[in-house]
């Protein structure tokens, strides 16, 4: 829909580089073939926002 922003993610957790730090995500519709499930993350390293993609094990529920 043009015009219309992405909704913001849920508030969570990720794992980056051996440390949790605060980010927010956004669930992918379906498990994939393994069953695990992935979300696409937005969190900041260094500084700079950095958006990847993180399975189930990298993330963690983050209280609002």
């Amino acid at each position: 829909m043009r015009g219309k922003a992405n909704p913001p993610g849920k508030p969570c957790l990720v794992r980056d580089s051996g440390q949790w730090v605060p980010g927010t995500l956004t669930w992918e519709k379906h498990p994939r073939a393994d069953g695990s499930w992935w979300a696409s993350v937005r969190f900041a390293r260094s500084g700079e926002v950095v958006t990847d993609e993180r399975s189930q094990r990298d993330l963690r529920p983050r209280p609002a």
